[in-house]
């Protein structure tokens, strides 16, 4: 995917090491995805990093209470982070669009939204606070150990620490 915003990506040792030449300078692209929130929660964290003016085609709910979905939550804790999810009517979709959010941390029960811990983890290094993802030990036994991935944020300069059932992101 990042090849198809103009990134180069080496890929080595059989697909277990890539690297990525900093400097590098995206262009835009059109990504579909499927109108799914959990879908949408990568394109969600993606627009929250940088300015950004993103159509979600598909998706029509701004928040939890607009739709019957498992990870509906997800769209209440972005909004609580500080992006911008509004309705376009033009578009028929919910839209993301500003020149630069500075995110709020947030506290999290993942026996909700086990599925977004990754996503959550990322923006919770980028909040100006602590980000709290309680409840986390079943999330460790997903398809992987999901919480000890995001640890790895640490060797990308985020800070994440866990402690007893809880995964403290700043």
């Amino acid at each position: 995917m990042m090849g198809q915003f103009g990134l180069g990506v080496g890929v080595r040792d059989g697909g277990r090491r890539f690297e990525v030449e900093g400097n590098q300078v995206p262009r835009p692209a059109t990504i579909m995805l499927p109108p799914d929130i959990g879908a949408a929660a990568f394109g969600f964290a993606a627009a929250a990093l940088h300015p950004s003016d993103v159509v979600f085609r598909g998706l029509r709910a701004r928040t939890a209470a607009d739709v019957d979905h498992p990870e509906a939550e997800l769209l209440d804790l972005v909004t609580r982070m500080g992006l911008p999810i509004a309705l376009d009517a033009d578009a028929d979709a919910v839209r993301v669009r500003h020149d630069g959010v500075e995110l709020a941390p947030v506290h999290v029960d993942c026996r909700n939204v086990p599925d977004m811990l990754p996503v959550l983890s990322v923006l919770g290094t980028f909040a100006r606070g602590t980000t709290v993802l309680d409840h986390i030990a079943h999330v460790r036994l997903k398809e992987s150990d999901r919480v000890s991935a995001m640890l790895q944020l640490n060797r990308m300069g985020g800070s994440c620490e866990v402690r007893g059932d809880r995964l403290l992101c700043t």
